[in-house]
């Protein structure tokens, strides 16, 4: 089923006009999130040229209907709970200036993951942002002065979490650290859209020009 908003899914709660009084889905409506992304990334055997393609297509649509401003709980039983992760807001591309999730380039990762190649629109624009962000010495660098960004900084997030971005490095109280992790998660990322290699079903590997 395809949708052209989130509001189609949604359901009001009747009578009531408290703005935390959120519309909500039921339990058992199926909404796409983080953990639905992470299962497909680190599974092979659902992968075929037209599902990889579909879910090309699918996170482009839900970048072009989401809405920035989107919230929703989902009802269970009678009671109501925010999805925790869920995609009801774009996905951000790659930026050195703003972090606003905790999950924010492992989401870029587990997408590149799924051998879609630059045909999802964040993975290409992220990458021309990941270009532009590496200095002469090949090294990526972030704006991590920012008041806004200081909440999910790397240097903020104790190792090892259940959500933490990728990090080699034990702690970024001395030295480059966090400006090799960073390097190495753009190598990575770059390498994943690069190949655009699946393993398909049957056992064969194929590459996309």
């Amino acid at each position: 089923m395809q949708i052209s908003s989130l509001e189609e899914l949604l359901k009001k709660r009747r009578g009531v006009e408290r703005k935390n009084k959120l519309p909500y889905i039921e339990s058992d409506e199926y909404f796409p999130d983080v953990y639905t992304l992470e299962m497909l990334a680190y599974t092979k055997a659902w992968r075929t040229k037209e599902r990889i393609q579909m879910l090309a297509e699918s996170l482009n649509h839900i970048n072009r209907i989401m809405k920035p401003g989107n919230q929703m709980h989902v009802k269970i039983k009678c009671r109501y709970y925010a999805p925790c992760f869920a995609l009801v807001t774009p996905i951000r591309a790659f930026s050195p200036d703003v972090i606003d999730t905790i999950t924010y380039r492992r989401i870029l990762t587990e997408i590149a993951m799924l051998g879609v190649g630059d045909r999802v629109a964040v993975v290409k624009e992220s990458l021309d942002a990941i270009s532009a962000a590496t200095n002469e010495e090949g090294i990526l660098k972030m704006n991590f002065e920012q008041s806004h960004n200081k909440r999910y900084s790397p240097m903020k997030i104790e190792y090892p979490t259940s959500y933490v971005d990728v990090r080699l490095e034990e702690n970024y109280k001395n030295g480059p650290g966090l400006d090799c992790d960073l390097t190495f998660w753009a190598l990575q990322f770059k390498t994943l859209v690069e190949n655009q290699c699946h393993i398909l079903s049957h056992g064969k590997r194929e590459c996309h020009p």
